[in-house]
C-alpha cells in the first residue's frame, strides 16, 4: 500500500528525489526475484538428488537379484547334473532316492522364485518413492522388509547341504545395523555359491560371525580342493561384493588357506554408537 501511494504520488522534487523514492522499489523486486531463482535451483537439485539415490537403489537391489538368483539357480543346476548322472550310471535306486533329489530340485526352484518376487517388489517400491519425505508408499509389509537380516542367515546356512555347512555366531554380536547385516549376508551367500561352484569336494564349510573391536569378521571356509584356481567371479560376484565391502569402510579378502582349502573375509566396521549400545 505505501508503495502504491508513492508510486501514485506526483513527483515534485527533482530526479535525485525520485531516484530515492523508485530505487528501493526496484531493490525490493531484485531481491524477489533473486530468492524466487534460488528456491527453484535449490528444488531442482533436490529433484536430481532424489533421481540419483533411486537409481543407485536400484542399482544395490540389481546386485542383491544377481546374488539371490545366482546362488539357488547354481543349485538347481547341481543337483539336476547329479539327478542326471544318478539316473544314466545303470545302477539300481530307491523311489525315495529320487524322490529326495527331485525334491531338492523343487526346494531351490522355491526359494529362487520366492526370492525373485521379493526383490522385484523392493524394485517396485524404489520406483514409487515420491513422498516429498522420501519415504517408500505402502504399508511397511513383507515387500519392504530387509532380505538379508541375521534372522534369514541360519536358513541360508541350513539350506546348504552339498556340502553341508556349519554357522556360527558369536554371543556378543548384538543388533547390527541393518547394512551391516545385508553386507553380512551378502558375503555368506556369494562365498556359498562358490564353493558350490568351484568346491563340491569340501567335505565341510564353516561360516562363522564375531566381533574384532568394533568390528564384525564375516568368514567362509572350506576344505575343498576345488577345479583349479579359484578367482573372484565376474560381474555382480565376488567383484561386486567388494565394491559393497568397501562402500561400507570394510575389507574383503579371497584366496587360498595355508593348511587347503579356500577362504573368503569380510570385515565390516560397527558404528561406534550402534555397537557400544550392544554390548
Amino acid at each position: 500500500m505505501i508503495g502504491a501511494a508513492i508510486m501514485t504520488t506526483p513527483l515534485r522534487y527533482s530526479p535525485l528525489a525520485a531516484l530515492l523514492f523508485t530505487a528501493p522499489l526496484g531493490v525490493t523486486v531484485a531481491i524477489a526475484l533473486g530468492i524466487g531463482l534460488y528456491l527453484r535451483a535449490v528444488d531442482a537439485r533436490r529433484s536430481r538428488a532424489l533421481a540419483a539415490a533411486r537409481r543407485d537403489e536400484r542399482l544395490e537391489l540389481a546386485r542383491d537379484l544377481h546374488d539371490f538368483v545366482a546362488h539357488h539357480v547354481t543349485g538347481i543346476v547341481v543337483q539336476a547334473q547329479a539327478a542326471r548322472f544318478t539316473a544314466g550310471s545303470g545302477a539300481a535306486h530307491s523311489p525315495e532316492q529320487l524322490d529326495a533329489m527331485l525334491g531338492g530340485i523343487e526346494k531351490a526352484g522355491t526359494e529362487a522364485l520366492t526370492s525373485m518376487r521379493r526383490m522385484v517388489g523392493l524394485l517396485r517400491d524404489a520406483q514409487h518413492v515420491d513422498a516429498p519425505d522420501g519415504e517408500a508408499r505402502g504399508d511397511g509389509g513383507a515387500a519392504t522388509r530387509p532380505v538379508g537380516d541375521l534372522a534369514r542367515l541360519r536358513e541360508l546356512v541350513d539350506g546348504f547341504t552339498h556340502p553341508p555347512a556349519a554357522l556360527t555366531l558369536a554371543p556378543d554380536l548384538g543388533t547390527l545395523p541393518p547394512e551391516v547385516a545385508t553386507s553380512a549376508h551378502r558375503v555368506v551367500q556369494e562365498a556359498l555359491t562358490n564353493v558350490r561352484k568351484h568346491a563340491a569336494d569340501a567335505a565341510t564349510v564353516q561360516v562363522t560371525l564375531v566381533r574384532v573391536g568394533h568390528d564384525v569378521e564375516v568368514a567362509v571356509r572350506d576344505d575343498g580342493r576345488g577345479r583349479g584356481r579359484r578367482l573372484p567371479s565376474g560381474g555382480f560376484g565376488l567383484t561386486g561384493l567388494s565394491e559393497r565391502v568397501g562402500a561400507l569402510g570394510g575389507r574383503l579378502r579371497a584366496g587360498p588357506r595355508p593348511d587347503g582349502g579356500w577362504e573368503v573375509v569380510a570385515v565390516l566396521p560397527v558404528p561406534d554408537g550402534r555397537a557400544a549400545a550392544d554390548r
